[in-house]
């Protein structure tokens, strides 16, 4: 094998020489000389191919002479030849490479460019191969279980009032820029790679102490419906929060949307509100409520473990991916997105917005498939397997998702909706399986 410029490799063997080029979006072009031998054989086969289908006058089928077959059937031994040259060809290129057609169609042209007994054939193909993905090195992974944050006295309370918030009466804001002592709804995405979404429609109260400075230096000033992308730039001044974090990274490039600004009238603390809860008093309403934020602790150090390997690896092991898999993939979730608008009565996006939104998706698309791809060596490895419950658990969260993030959307088979679920699951058991044996 020789390794040349431009990412292409020449291979050869005793029937071919091959030249490979690799391109973007597993695209790969193969230039094949076959030898004249090569060429003489083929030949030999379709003579055999033609004589074993043709009848002629005066001899049994399959034993008509060469010299009759050439006069009258020229034609189509010459078809019959140039058709397993190209068939030979592409096989032994395949072999020659190890390269792999990512699916039966991916095929793109197939030409024979030169024929002749005595100097041989050359032959030219396009097709787009399987991905090649590089070999996880397991010693190798930095990424660790994260120990849940302990709690303090304040998340409680900020927790216990969400409950209170739940059957507060609430009153619009209109017309004014969210302030200090406002309550507000948020949408939160990380937009670097890898993409994901941190909360929907959550509630925040805009006060210095109760949400990261960040957050608060972002949202106060902005409007209903605006959104605003910045660094979010954890602070050792902030309070633990449902969206701080602790990894490898100082800021994570994000984007904020404020959907809605309320003042709220709370209700009266006493039995009767805690029972509204399951509980039968409201100290057993918070001896719940400091449970819950244990789990959910928990539950967010598993996730950001979860995410550091994924940011880890994704920049350790990139490789490129067929571009048919992603561009069917944008062009779905973008569809279901705009059909989504159209359900909701909203305008056409304008042609930047569309481009950003298809930016994001593609993003997040090429994020989860690389993923998916690495993630196919550790199954066999962690054994994975999956129960309806999981499968219904993982679709109930697919569906609380913003729409672009949703890997379960409208126009997706029966069967394909299925086997995204099973993929999302078996891939965090996958990552589960890195982090418990790394």
């Amino acid at each position: 094998m020789q390794q040349t410029a431009d990412n292409i490799v020449e291979l050869q063997n005793e029937n071919i020489k091959a030249k490979i080029t690799h391109k973007p979006g597993c695209q790969v072009r193969m230039e094949v000389d076959v030898t004249p031998e090569g060429v003489n054989a083929a030949f030999e086969k379709a003579l055999k191919n033609v004589r074993k289908e043709v009848s002629v006058p005066g001899f049994r089928k399959g034993k008509v002479p060469e010299t009759i077959l050439h006069h009258n059937f020229a034609q189509a031994i010459e078809r019959e030849a140039r058709e397993l040259l190209l068939q030979t060809a592409f096989t032994e290129a395949l072999t020659l490479s190890k390269i792999q057609p990512f699916t039966r169609n991916s095929l793109k042209r197939s030409e024979l460019k030169k024929c002749s007994k005595e100097t041989g054939a050359s032959a030219l193909f396009e097709l787009e191969s399987e991905p090649q993905i590089p070999e996880i090195d397991y010693k190798n992974i930095e990424a660790k279980p994260i120990e849940a944050r302990p709690l303090d006295s304040k998340a409680v309370d900020r927790s216990y009032r969400q409950l209170q918030l739940m059957h507060a009466t609430w009153e619009p804001i209109e017309g004014q820029a969210c302030k200090d002592g406002d309550y507000v709804e948020l949408d939160i995405d990380v937009i670097e790679h890898p993409a994901h979404n941190v909360c929907v429609n959550h509630l925040f109260l805009v006060k210095k102490d109760e949400m990261p400075k960040w957050l608060y230096d972002s949202v106060v000033g902005m409007n209903v419906d605006e959104s605003k992308e910045v660094d979010a730039k954890q602070s050792p001044e902030d309070p633990t929060h449902v969206i701080s974090y602790e990894d490898t990274t100082t800021t994570k490039k994000s984007r904020v949307t404020l959907k809605a600004i309320k003042k709220a009238q709370m209700p009266e603390e006493n039995d009767e509100f805690a029972q509204k809860f399951g509980a039968q008093t409201v100290d057993d309403l918070k001896k719940f409520v400091e449970e819950r934020l244990k789990r959910e602790e928990e539950e967010y150090a598993h996730e950001l473990a979860r995410y550091n390997l994924r940011r880890e690896m994704l920049q350790k092991y990139p490789f490129d991916l067929p571009q048919s898999l992603v561009d069917a993939e944008v062009r779905g979730r973008l569809a279901f997105c705009k059909q989504s608008d159209m359900k909701k009565g909203a305008l056409p996006n304008d042609p930047s917005k569309e481009n950003d939104l298809k930016a994001q998706i593609e993003a997040e698309t090429r994020g989860f498939f690389m993923w998916m791809f690495l993630m196919r060596q550790v199954t066999p490895h962690a054994e994975v397997s999956i129960t309806q419950q999981e499968l219904e658990q993982e679709f109930s969260q697919q569906m609380q998702l913003p729409r672009q993030q949703k890997l379960i959307y409208a126009g997706l088979a029966p069967d394909e909706v299925r086997n995204r679920l099973v993929m999302m699951i078996m891939m965090r058991k996958c990552e589960d399986y890195l982090l418990k044996n790394k």
